[in-house]
């Protein structure tokens, strides 16, 4: 069962036990032959030949020197919207996390003053008040 090098690297070899026992119809390979229609002719001969803007280059290098030049307090000034509203939201949400944590310790603290006090006048139901974990 010698195999030819160039005959192991194609996809018919490696589709060869599928084709074989019908798993698998014959998929016709690509053909790489030269195609007559005028299209391809045309697009294979198509070249495009882009002009240079004239003084690109320095445009670019200027851009870079502006934009190295500029201050901390012109970007702050540029962006100065974006960031208000982010530190806006960051105040939020810590104000919102500060409430939600101050009512669940109230809560707890609430539960143990109760049953404490309750526990006070009368320690028979103490068992029954205890708040669970």
């Amino acid at each position: 069962m010698g195999y030819n090098r160039d005959e192991t690297r194609s996809l018919s070899f490696f589709l060869r036990d599928f084709t074989r026992k019908r798993l698998l119809s014959v998929i016709p390979l690509m053909n790489s032959t030269e195609p007559n229609d005028p299209l391809s002719a045309s697009l294979a001969q198509w070249r495009v030949n882009p002009t240079a803007a004239p003084g690109f280059r320095p445009a670019v290098w200027d851009r870079i020197r502006r934009g190295a030049r500029a201050t901390w307090t012109a970007y702050v000034r540029t962006h100065l919207v974006g960031w208000s509203v982010v530190a806006g939201l960051a105040v939020v949400a810590a104000g919102w996390t500060g409430h939600s944590l101050a009512r669940v310790t109230l809560d707890a603290r609430r539960d143990v003053m109760v049953v404490s006090y309750l526990g006070e006048l009368d320690p028979r139901v103490i068992a029954n008040l205890r708040p669970s974990p």
